[in-house]
């Protein structure tokens, strides 16, 4: 289960207003940010807590939670 949202994400990176980088994660498949179910699958790795979401297109990805 992990494996295949691990590979159907991908990262974005962006500057925010403060001049500060930042990034989303999201599906590869539809390629944009939407408005996703989360799963009751969650796992913690070093500081970041992560937790898999079923997008609309019916994959999954995983979404890093600070």
């Amino acid at each position: 289960m992990w494996n295949k949202a691990q590979n159907n994400t991908k990262s974005i990176s962006f500057t925010n207003e403060y001049n500060i980088k930042c990034y989303v994660k999201i599906c590869k498949n539809c390629n944009k940010i939407t408005k996703n179910k989360p799963t009751k699958e969650m796992q913690i790795i070093s500081n970041c807590m992560q937790r898999i979401l079923n997008c609309s297109c019916g994959l999954t990805f995983v979404e890093d939670l600070i």
